[in-house]
């Protein structure tokens, strides 16, 4: 990774966008105290760290507002913070394909050209090299 001043890191600017959505909160700690204070029942697993999170995330469009803030867990807000980026990441797949924008590393589809030839299709079985065995005729066997 690239290392920017000070010792810190920093991403180059084609990863940023797709790979990295985390960025620093946006809202003052005040807000996360008055979400946490705001919750009207206790949380399933009391004594356990708490994280506040965004009901509808940032770059869904989602407000930083004290009503679109939630209290998790930390375990609760992992699975949902996966399943934010997994949506996020679609949107920005979605948004680059409308606007032309294509994945240099992607490999290129050849549109409209034949195939180069091949060497020809091989048998599924091989040839019979002996001849089959007599086949048995259809006898009507008499009554007796």
């Amino acid at each position: 990774m690239p290392r920017g001043g000070e010792g810190r890191l920093r991403w180059p600017a084609p990863i940023s966008r797709r790979r990295c959505s985390a960025r620093p909160s946006s809202a003052p700690p005040a807000s996360a105290r008055a979400a946490i204070d705001r919750r009207a029942l206790p949380l399933p697993h009391a004594g356990r760290p708490v994280r506040v999170d965004h009901v509808v995330p940032d770059a869904l469009g989602g407000p930083s507002i004290l009503s679109n803030a939630q209290v998790l867990c930390t375990d609760c807000h992992d699975r949902k913070t996966q399943n934010d980026r997994m949506r996020i990441d679609k949107a920005l797949r979605l948004s680059d394909a409308h606007h032309g924008i294509r994945d240099p590393h992607a490999r290129p589809i050849a549109v409209g050209q034949p195939l180069p030839p091949g060497k020809p299709a091989r048998r599924a079985t091989a040839p019979l090299t002996k001849p089959l065995p007599p086949r048995r005729s259809l006898c009507v066997s008499e009554p007796r």
